[in-house]
C-alpha cells in the first residue's frame, strides 16, 4: 500500500490508518519516532487520525467553542437584560403601591370631611327649623353636634351666636312653646320617638346655645 503523504511503499506494521477517512500513512510522515510508534499499543494507533482529519477536527471544535462563547454572551445578555426588566416591573409595583396607598388614604379623609361636612349641614337644618317653629330668628357664627354618652341617642346641638341677645330671645321662646316632633319634622312619628314622650321638649332643653 502507498503512503498517502509520500506515495512510498509502506511496509508491514508501520502504517497508519486514519480513524476518520481510513487511509493510509507511513508513521514517520505522521510525525511519529519508530520508538514511540513501536510503543503503542493496536488500540492506541486504531485512534490515530491524518493531519487533515485532525485539522478539520480542531476547526470543528473550535467552531463549537466558539458558538458555545457567543450562546454563553448571549445567555447572559438575555438573563441581565430579565433582571432589569425585573427590577423595573418591581419599582413601578411599588411606586403604584406607594401612589394607591396615598390615594386610598386622601379618599378616606376626604371621606371623613363629607360626612362631617353633611352632619353640619343637618345640624345647622335642625337649628334653622327650631328656631322657625319657635318664631324667632337665629344669626348661628357655627353649630355643632357633641357626642352622646348614651348609645342610641342624639348628642347635644351646640350653636354659636352672634350675640347674648339673640340667645336669650332664642332660649326664652323655646320654654315658652312645646314643640313636638312633628313639628320639626314631619316624618318623625311620635311612635318613633317615645324616648321624647311625644314632647320636644327633652330635645330642646338638651340644646346648648353659646354667645362668642
Amino acid at each position: 500500500m502507498l503512503c498517502t503523504v509520500c506515495n512510498d511503499d509502506i511496509y508491514d506494521n508501520e502504517e497508519i490508518k486514519c480513524a476518520k477517512c481510513k487511509t493510509f500513512l507511513y508513521f514517520t510522515c505522521a510525525g511519529f519516532r519508530e520508538s514511540n510508534f513501536r510503543k503503542m499499543s493496536s488500540i492506541n494507533k486504531g485512534k490515530l487520525c491524518c493531519s487533515n482529519c485532525k485539522n478539520t477536527s480542531m476547526s470543528i471544535s473550535d467552531t463549537h467553542n466558539e458558538k458555545e462563547i457567543i450562546l454563553e454572551k448571549d445567555s447572559r445578555k438575555i438573563l441581565l437584560d430579565l433582571k432589569n426588566s425585573v427590577d423595573f416591573m418591581s419599582k413601578q409595583f411599588d411606586d403604584f403601591s406607594t401612589q394607591l396607598r396615598d390615594i386610598t388614604k386622601s379618599v378616606k379623609v376626604i371621606s371623613g370631611e363629607n360626612k362631617f361636612l353633611n352632619k353640619r349641614k343637618k345640624t345647622g337644618k335642625i337649628l334653622e327649623t327650631i328656631s322657625k317653629v319657635l318664631g324667632g330668628t337665629t344669626s348661628v357664627e357655627h353649630v355643632y353636634r357633641t357626642r352622646s354618652k348614651v348609645q342610641n341617642k342624639p348628642g347635644k346641638i351646640v350653636a354659636v351666636l352672634h350675640s347674648n341677645n339673640n340667645k336669650k330671645t332664642l332660649m326664652d321662646l323655646a320654654r315658652k312653646k312645646k314643640l313636638k316632633a312633628k313639628d320639626i319634622n314631619t316624618e318623625w312619628s311620635n311612635e318613633e320617638n317615645d324616648g321624647h314622650k311625644n314632647n320636644i321638649d327633652v330635645i330642646v332643653l338638651t340644646e346648648t346655645w353659646h354667645d362668642v
